[in-house]
């Protein structure tokens, strides 16, 4: 059996050669529509798998063939690698949570990214990280914990502190700072 290098839009193009004429179904809302629709129709529609492509739905054994003689897909399932979600920790306002339900405490400021294969994940680590960012990481788990809320980057501090001391260093009156020079070196 030889195969072709397939791409989606050949396997789409593929399958609607081969819709049956006629038959739209409308949007229907009902628990198990596939199970019922696979008990009416011979086990269609199901799943077929493909090492490097997307899974695709078939609704008949026709299209079944042509994916299955023409690219290579299967009926069992094939785990894939790609693509992969990466994420790391954003402390840009884009990517603060907003008011979400059901959500985890420490998912705020998460950026992610779909990485396609090896060659995409190697651009997107070579990347320089922005100060405001932490590295990529694969799972969720091993993003950095937020910082406490109140604490401050100790350069913050320090200039903080800075201000403060220059800023009573020149309210202080120069007759009063003599005065205590003088007592101190008495």
């Amino acid at each position: 059996m030889e195969t072709r290098q397939a791409t989606p839009e050949m396997v789409q193009k593929v399958l609607a050669g081969l819709q049956q004429p006629g038959i739209n179904n409308s949007q229907v809302l009902g628990v198990h529509i596939i199970n019922m629709q696979r008990a009416k129709n011979q086990g269609f529609p199901h799943d077929m798998y493909h090492e490097n492509l997307e899974p695709v739905r078939v609704d008949n054994a026709e299209q079944e063939l042509a994916l299955s003689t023409q690219f290579g897909f299967v009926n069992h399932y094939i785990r894939q690698e790609w693509p992969q979600h990466w994420y790391r920790r954003n402390f840009s306002p884009k990517f603060e949570k907003q008011n979400m339900t059901n959500s985890v405490a420490d998912d705020e400021f998460i950026e992610s990214r779909l990485v396609r294969n090896a060659d995409d994940l190697a651009k997107l680590k070579a990347q320089r990280v922005p100060k405001s960012c932490s590295a990529w990481v694969f799972r969720l788990s091993e993003l950095p914990a937020l910082p406490e809320q109140g604490a401050e980057d100790p350069s913050v501090t320090i200039a903080r502190l800075q201000g403060q001391l220059d800023e009573a260093q020149r309210n202080t009156p120069k007759g009063n700072a003599k005065k205590k020079d003088e007592t101190v070196a008495a």
